[in-house]
């Protein structure tokens, strides 16, 4: 995704690793306040980004997905049946950003509770 000196995210993980700080020498865990948001030297504030990507090149599109709450019908006595569903999008590198911004603390944050409990 993001090149940042010559640096590519290949997946999610590699990237919220950037946002949290590094693990203590034979730690098993980053530090619990990067993980729920609060840590003020790191966060997803900080996330490098190029600067086109910074720019928003609206002529450059971005394929993602993610997942969202939507109507898939109705139930009997007449109220929106909503599913939590996958969706394909291509927007420009802004709105995905924004996207990404808005929500990766959440993950990290989610992913940490994952993590922690399967040990």
């Amino acid at each position: 995704m993001c090149l940042v000196k010559g640096k590519v995210y290949k997946g999610i993980t590699q990237l919220w690793e950037d946002c949290v700080c590094k693990k203590g020498e034979l730690k098993e865990w980053h530090k619990c306040a990067c993980f729920l948001g609060e840590c003020q030297n790191y966060g997803v504030h900080k996330l490098p980004l190029c600067p086109i990507e910074v720019i928003g090149n609206l002529d450059y599109k971005v394929s993602w997905t993610c997942f969202e709450t939507g109507v898939v019908g109705q139930s009997d006595d007449g109220q929106p049946r909503k599913r939590i569903r996958e969706v394909f999008k291509e927007t420009s590198t802004i709105e995905f950003l924004t996207y990404l911004k808005l929500n990766l603390q959440t993950f990290i944050k989610c992913n940490f509770v994952v993590r922690s409990q399967n040990t």
